[in-house]
């Protein structure tokens, strides 16, 4: 049978106390005699049955000219198995990778067609990006009917019955295009592919944590994002919305002057080999939060421009 036992999860993604059904590749019913193989060890036995109570950073796409060599970099850099590619984000004009990153994930999209948002956010930001934050929500009709009374408008829905999603308009959400989304079993998530459909895998460790979001008025983005979120603001000139049942941060600042606003920084809890910037985004771990340097020196800013160029 399943050997069930409470824990707290290390990761940082997440800060409830949960239930962890422990299947280590052998089924639902667990290894033979209920015993963990030593060489698996307990952190990638796990998948962890969540009690979503408030919402969650799940996914985050950058955008870039070149999906396979900005995706190729990733899994060279962190050791991130090979990604899922989503046949159905064709039908905006994309081609696309997605990483498991614990049971969070980091998306590669490029443009595959002319005049789709994601090339034209990589003419406005003057390169490759971050370009979208999903966050995952236990009541996604609570979060639709907050809409219209901010004046936030939707341009893409999907309404499955095991994963929903609901694209916001970037014009009413400033700094990336952001989605409130809603999976059941909420441990599940079908835009991450069939073996996350229904269902989770076993897993590793680790996940997202925050975000660093450049956009031209900090605190009121900061307000606007965490109104969408159902969530309070931390005040009226603080530009940070925590999402505490998720132990995530979200951070803003101000735009660098000749780029336009966009994701530039992804925390992820147990990233291995220290702070990198790919892609023209900054990876992370909530330890190491000085600023990095690029593979010739440059701080992040420096790196990510000259990276940003190509293609």
């Amino acid at each position: 049978m399943a050997m069930r036992q409470d824990i707290r999860p290390s990761n940082g993604a997440t800060g409830e106390t949960t239930q962890a059904v422990i299947i280590c590749g052998f089924g639902r019913h667990g290894p033979p005699g209920g015993q963990i193989p030593p060489r698996i060890g307990l952190e990638r036995a796990l998948i962890v049955v969540r009690v979503l109570t408030g919402p969650r950073l799940r996914q985050v796409a950058v955008v870039a000219r070149d999906c396979g060599a900005v995706a190729g970099e990733l899994s060279q850099a962190f050791g991130w198995a090979q990604p899922y590619h989503d046949p159905g984000v064709g039908q905006f004009g994309l081609t696309n990778a997605v990483f498991a990153v614990g049971d969070t994930f980091l998306e590669v999209v490029a443009p595959a067609a002319p005049d789709t948002t994601a090339g034209r956010y990589l003419a406005r930001r003057g390169g490759d990006g971050g370009y979208m934050a999903i966050f995952q929500v236990p009541d996604l009709a609570a979060a639709r009917r907050r809409l219209p009374g901010l004046g936030v408008r939707v341009v893409w829905t999907a309404d499955l019955p095991d994963i929903a999603g609901t694209h916001l308009h970037p014009r009413d959400v400033p700094g990336a295009i952001v989605s409130v989304d809603w999976a059941q079993p909420p441990q599940s998530w079908r835009w991450a592919g069939p073996s996350w459909t229904g269902q989770a895998p076993g897993h590793g460790p680790g996940g997202l944590t925050g975000l660093t979001v450049e956009v031209a008025d900090p605190p009121a983005a900061a307000r606007r994002w965490a109104e969408v979120l159902g969530v309070p603001a931390a005040g009226e000139d603080t530009a940070v919305v925590d999402l505490p049942d998720a132990g995530q941060r979200l951070r803003f600042v101000p735009a660098r002057a000749g780029q336009g606003e966009g994701i530039t920084a992804v925390t992820i809890a147990g990233l291995p080999g220290g702070p990198r910037v790919i892609g023209g985004v900054r990876y992370a771990g909530e330890e190491d939060m000085s600023e990095p340097k690029g593979r010739a020196g440059q701080s992040a800013p420096e790196a990510s421009k000259k990276h940003s160029t190509r293609g």
